[in-house]
């Protein structure tokens, strides 16, 4: 979702990483109203992005990144209709992730059509995004689902690095 708001849903998750830095969730959260409020309400509601304009590089967090930085493992791996791939832990993340939207309690009433609707633009969006990638999966893979749970595997555990490589000790080598 894209709203404004979820920079402090953001900012919680960070929080609970224990030294995660915040200030960048803090500065746009600010940013983007404070400069859009004169402008249009696009700008308040966090429809654009203006803080990336000042070199604040929007990121995104969620609560399955928080429970694997815990030490959660992830279960068995998942494919979602309409959702994707997923893990039990991430699943969880989820759950937790709707819950702690600051929307469903100013907007009670609209909350769910909003987060529906969101999460609905985003999917569709990441799946245009894939198209030609999936295709080309498909064409070159022995085994598409396997191939599909390796890459969602290796994608996430990079999400929860934060892009960070873990080197693998080579035989012989001390660890």
């Amino acid at each position: 979702m894209s709203l404004n708001v979820q920079s402090q849903t953001l900012r919680s998750h960070a929080t609970l990483w224990a030294g995660h830095a915040t200030d960048a969730s803090d500065a746009r959260t600010t940013i983007d109203p404070a400069i859009g409020m004169g402008d249009d309400f696009g700008y308040l509601a966090g429809l654009w992005d203006v803080a990336g304009q000042y070199g604040l590089k929007k990121h995104k967090e969620d609560f399955g990144q928080t429970l694997a930085v815990w030490g959660a493992k992830e279960g068995p791996y998942l494919m979602i209709p309409f959702l994707g791939p997923s893990n039990v832990r991430d699943g969880a993340g989820k759950v937790v992730d709707a819950f702690s939207n600051p929307i469903s309690y100013f907007l009670p009433g609209y909350a769910a059509y909003l987060e529906l609707v969101a999460g609905i633009v985003d999917k569709v969006d990441e799946r245009a995004g894939l198209i030609e990638p999936m295709d080309e999966l498909r064409r070159t893979s022995l085994d598409f689902y396997a191939a599909v749970r390796s890459l969602y595997r290796q994608h996430r555990e990079s999400e929860i690095s934060n892009g960070k490589v873990k080197k693998a000790a080579l035989p012989g080598e001390d660890e």
